[in-house]
């Protein structure tokens, strides 16, 4: 694949106002300041300061809502995840205790959102075409890939979709509670290492880019929730303000460019880019 272009680099506190939750560096999984790569291929880190207001050990979740403007959904089924206290970031395996936060109960789309069901929104000229320029990116194949998830979409795309589909983006607390329940597991499924439950598709030969969103059942969250390990990165409602002061929106879940071993296909992994962002491995689902 082509060589990574420029970044810069920042500093990164993951999960800030609760105790004992500590700093780390961000993976290598796409901080590229590029939209010409997949995330996961960035090769310096970028790393950035938490700037969200979460004081204290409790939160409550707030989320941004979109006016709805669409009567009904074109977007596929959605699961219900019952309202509940959880420990937001915890990792059990290395002794960090997350912080409590308690997210009401809400629906999130059983799949990332379809190339099939962004094209209905960009025919009811709701939305903007995304890009196809670049080969990974499934508009520029979406006869044949209408099941996969729409990619390379910017945060300010997706939540212009979720407003038509009369939803809204998730939170990030609400997108970790869908992923992955109460009970502090690290994967959607559980805790075994992935086998096939997720997509996960780089090599040497080229074989390269997203999976259709119903390929991987095993790989279910608590709730019923497909995908949200590997494929794309989705996008959520979540907060940053770089140095510059430039504001940003977080992605979770990893993508199809990750290491399938690596942290970024966990439920933990989180990163930041720019409102107008797109990559390949990078897309989105809904809320309500």
């Amino acid at each position: 694949m082509a060589r990574l272009a420029a970044a810069r680099v920042f500093s990164f506190t993951p999960w800030c106002g609760g105790r004992g939750t500590g700093n780390r560096t961000a993976s290598r999984a796409g901080l590229a300041r590029t939209r010409r790569l997949p995330l996961s291929l960035a090769a310096v880190f970028l790393i950035f300061s938490c700037s969200s207001a979460r004081d204290g050990e409790s939160a409550t979740t707030e989320v941004d809502r979109a006016p709805a403007l669409a009567v009904s959904s074109p977007v596929s089924d959605m699961v219900a995840v019952p309202g509940a206290r959880f420990a937001f970031g915890e990792q059990r395996s290395v002794g960090r205790p997350g912080r409590a936060v308690q997210v009401a109960s809400f629906h999130i789309d059983r799949t990332e959102v379809t190339v099939s069901a962004y094209a209905d929104c960009l025919s009811a000229g709701a939305c903007a075409a995304p890009d196809s320029d670049r080969p990974l990116c499934n508009w520029s194949h979406r006869s044949e890939r209408a099941q996969h998830p729409i990619n390379c979409v910017s945060w300010v795309d997706a939540d212009r979709f979720c407003s038509w589909a009369g939803r809204r983006l998730p939170s990030e607390e609400e997108w970790e509670l869908a992923a992955r329940g109460t009970d502090g597991r690290i994967y959607p499924w559980g805790e075994s290492e992935p086998e096939d439950q997720v997509c996960v598709r780089v090599d040497d030969v080229g074989d390269a880019g997203t999976c259709a969103v119903m390929a991987h059942p095993s790989g279910a969250s608590p709730y019923g929730a497909l995908g949200m390990a590997g494929n794309v990165w989705e996008w959520t409602t979540g907060r940053e303000t770089f140095p510059s002061g430039e504001q940003a929106r977080t992605l979770r879940g990893g993508g199809w460019a990750a290491d399938e071993f690596g942290p970024e296909v966990t439920v933990l992994e989180r990163i930041a880019h720019e409102l107008d962002f797109s990559a390949p491995d990078a897309g989105f689902r809904c809320a309500r």
